[in-house]
């Protein structure tokens, strides 16, 4: 893949699918104007010699492909990996996905989603999407994460960005893994309450539109830590209880990946998930 789209998610996507990029035009800075510097989609930065399509003729204002992020100007220009996944409808609509420039993982269950969670790619740029809604189209408007192997030779705590719908969604892999440690614990002292003898609760219901700041609501069970049997003594476990106070920094995407990873711990029944695409 140029070196000079590495990070354009559309051209992650093309790549991955073994597509090139196309159009009917080449881009020539001396004849673009400033409209055209940029793709429209995408946003990715254009480059001499670039191969592009004018937007009026490969891009329409329809329900399926509209984007907030678009102004309607007519003038301006599709990059060749846009241009190639309005085309193609196998990658245009992949929904639910991990990508690199050479693989491609389905994420339609929780099971595939805690697989993908926990095996980030090494070496290589990925996207990561998540649909909530009929006939979203997302890939290309996806962050593109650093390899994780990189971010880790540089010393860098691992953040994931993942598109979840119209949201973007933070994920600090090091604050979700203690998170996944202490609702272990949470739950541990909820079986010693309750009598439990197995299952794994989740201890956030999560706002699944991401709009709750707080990351949704604490399931009613914790009701059971909290609340004393007689309510004329102390609560069993106090409000500044270090495994509550640590979850309630939890960002709303790190509260939806707590709850799938929560109920899919035993990784050797996870199975890798199978393409998202065929080409």
């Amino acid at each position: 893949m140029n070196s000079l789209h590495r990070y354009n998610p559309s051209a992650v996507a093309c790549s991955s699918a073994r597509l090139d990029p196309s159009g009917s035009e080449i881009w020539h800075s001396i004849e673009r104007d400033s409209r055209q510097q940029h793709c429209v989609l995408c946003g990715s930065k254009m480059h001499e010699g670039d191969v592009c399509e004018p937007a009026k003729s490969g891009f329409t204002k329809t329900f399926m492909n509209w984007w907030k992020g678009y102004t309607g100007d007519v003038n301006g220009v599709l990059c060749g990996h846009c241009t190639t996944m309005l085309s193609n409808s196998s990658i245009f609509l992949a929904k639910n996905a991990m990508v690199t420039p050479t693989r491609s993982w389905a994420m339609n269950s929780d099971a595939q989603r805690a697989w993908c969670l926990l095996n980030l790619p090494q070496d290589e740029p990925y996207l990561m999407s998540v649909c909530n809604a009929k006939s979203q189209h997302l890939l290309w408007r996806c962050p593109v994460n650093l390899p994780s192997g990189i971010e880790a030779k540089a010393g860098l705590g691992s953040v994931v960005f993942l598109r979840y719908g119209e949201k973007i969604g933070a994920l600090r892999m090091k604050v979700l893994r203690d998170a996944v440690d202490r609702s272990n614990s949470l739950n541990r002292r909820f079986r010693k309450e309750k009598d439990v003898a197995k299952g794994m609760l989740c201890p956030i219901k999560v706002d699944r539109e991401f709009k709750d700041s707080h990351c949704g609501e604490w399931r009613n069970w914790l009701d059971v830590l909290l609340v004393p049997r007689d309510r004329n003594k102390e609560p069993q476990i106090y409000p500044n209880d270090s495994d509550l106070t640590y979850l309630k920094t939890l960002t709303p995407a790190e509260a939806w990946a707590l709850n799938i990873l929560i109920k899919h711990q035993d990784v050797g029944a996870l199975e890798e998930p199978p393409a998202a695409f065929s080409f």
